[in-house]
């Protein structure tokens, strides 16, 4: 897989998102950088404009290097410093879960495997079951 420039990834969906302002709700930005503000009373957006650049980070993802994610999940949410705070750290946690996502392939597989060996054993053990007649009359 590429490398993927993801803070240039966050920088380039922000300009898009604050683009779509109107030009009197739209802060006043010399640069867009890893430490212009996403939350609080800095933030540059408001939280539907929050929503808007997750949402849009998500979509490039997929579209151009075939990895979803879920950055707003439970695990984002339950962190004592939210990954929202800054396009930087935004950045940080987005490329933390794209490694997770496409580092893991063994992991999943296992996962999957595993599944497929306990499903198989029960398959066998229902099979044993119909054949000396102890599962009569299940569909």
């Amino acid at each position: 897989m590429e490398n993927i420039d993801i803070p240039s990834l966050v920088i380039d969906s922000l300009d898009e998102i604050l683009s779509l302002m109107e030009e009197k709700d739209r802060p006043q930005i010399e640069n867009l950088d890893e430490s212009t503000y996403l939350l609080g009373h800095r933030a540059v957006v408001d939280s539907l404009g929050l929503v808007s650049l997750i949402v849009d980070i998500e979509q490039k993802i997929s579209d151009d290097y075939g990895i979803s994610l879920i950055i707003a999940d439970k695990r984002a949410m339950s962190q004592e410093k939210s990954p929202f705070r800054t396009v930087g750290t935004l950045a940080d946690y987005v490329s933390l879960l794209i490694k997770e996502e496409t580092l893991q392939p063994q992991a999943k597989l296992a996962q999957y495997s595993d599944f497929s060996h306990r499903a198989r054993r029960e398959l066998r053990v229902m099979s044993t079951h119909n054949e000396n007649g102890l599962d009569e009359g299940i569909a």
